[in-house]
């Protein structure tokens, strides 16, 4: 177990599974780790950026501190440009992230659900060490 202040509890694992999904969702990907993508919401929202002190669209920025940027951006994209889903580079790790819309996506499930019962599936344990989480143990809950 990881020294940490909070646990994933035995309980929450025995209440909880992971299920594989396929995330389906209709209109545009606003893709902003493409250069030109991020260009034009710069300059839609150029003074929105200069009211927050910000020259250009600085993606940690937003996903870390700005959020009142990243709100509104993404507001007037779904509502003005026909977004269902917004890509962007993590502020923990680079990796991309893609933000949904509720009402534009749905989802159709892809395989069976995992139980986060021990051993701890992969999944699981990988994000308890990034969050530096510790992963109580999780026993099957019995059943009356």
């Amino acid at each position: 177990m990881w020294s940490t202040c909070q646990a994933i509890t035995e309980k929450w694992r025995q209440d909880n599974v992971l299920i594989p999904c396929t995330l389906v969702y209709e209109g545009r990907l606003l893709d902003l780790t493409d250069i030109h993508e991020r260009h034009e919401i710069e300059t839609r929202h150029a003074q929105l950026l200069a009211e927050h002190g910000m020259s250009h669209l600085d993606m940690h920025e937003v996903t870390t501190r700005r959020r009142i940027v990243t709100q509104t951006i993404a507001t007037d994209a779904y509502d003005n440009l026909d977004v269902a889903a917004i890509r962007f580079a993590s502020s923990r790790d680079g990796h991309a992230c893609i933000a949904l819309f509720e009402a534009a996506r749905s989802s159709e499930v892809a395989g069976p659900p995992i139980a986060l019962i021990d051993p701890p599936p992969e999944p699981l344990v990988k994000v308890a060490a990034e969050w530096k989480l510790g992963l109580s143990s999780a026993v099957p809950a019995t059943r009356n």
